[in-house]
């Protein structure tokens, strides 16, 4: 963008031109806010016109959907940079096989460093609960994006190593969520909220169901 506005100064270029930004769909939800407030204020505070390509354009190879932004090249800037913001940060606990943790944190903890160095989040492993653990809890915390990253390769590596998949501890109670991401989602009834009022939300399938049902439960509880 800075080069777009550097060349539209020196030509004196005014007309509206499309920039059109890949995202992965877990986030446009984020973008567009309750209602489309968010896309309403981001439209409203830099002039531009923004669209979001439909959902039937999704394929599983092709996760992203396509934001296109128009207006002039300033306006663009200005609403690509509200876009981005700051995201907010998140902490998800994923428990994955006690036997898998050698593999997560690699030779001297060198995988482990490399994945947080990758994804850009912060990833440890928290001490087995009694010698017979069958399962660790690894602590994520990061923006969305980070989020997918670390995730898919925790995925990704226990897929390579042979291990079942991890399983995700979340917040409240989501109703519907399984037929909405092909996810399994279980609240166990027995449970007492803890003193924050939360309890444990277990989900299980593939990688990106798990990740849609992540992004629903956020958008619920932002609600």
């Amino acid at each position: 963008m800075e080069i777009m506005q550097k060349e539209a100064l020196d030509t004196k270029f005014t007309e509206e031109i499309p920039l059109k930004i890949l995202a992965h769909n877990n986030f446009v939800g984020r973008l567009i806010g309750k209602e489309g407030r968010n896309l309403k204020k981001i439209e409203q505070d830099t002039g531009t016109k923004i669209t979001i390509s439909p959902l039937q354009d999704l394929t599983l190879y092709n996760p992203e959907r396509t934001i296109t932004i128009k207006g002039s090249i300033e306006a663009c800037s200005s609403a690509e940079q509200e876009r981005r913001g700051q995201p907010e940060s998140e902490t998800v606990h994923l428990f994955i096989p006690a036997l898998a943790v050698g593999a997560i944190i690699g030779k001297q903890g060198q995988h482990i460093k490399q994945l947080s160095h990758f994804a850009g989040a912060s990833i440890k492993i928290a001490p087995a609960e009694g010698m017979d653990a069958k399962q660790r809890m690894v602590i994520i915390v990061g923006p969305p994006e980070a989020q997918f990253k670390a995730q898919c390769r925790i995925f990704g590596k226990l897929k390579e190593e042979n291990f079942f998949g991890p399983k995700e501890e979340g917040g409240k109670t989501v109703n519907e969520l399984q037929n909405l991401t092909c996810a399994e989602v279980v609240v166990p009834r027995d449970q007492t909220p803890d003193e924050n009022d939360q309890v444990i939300v277990k989900i299980s399938g593939h990688f990106f169901a798990c990740q849609l049902a992540q992004r629903k439960i956020q958008e619920i509880l932002a609600q």
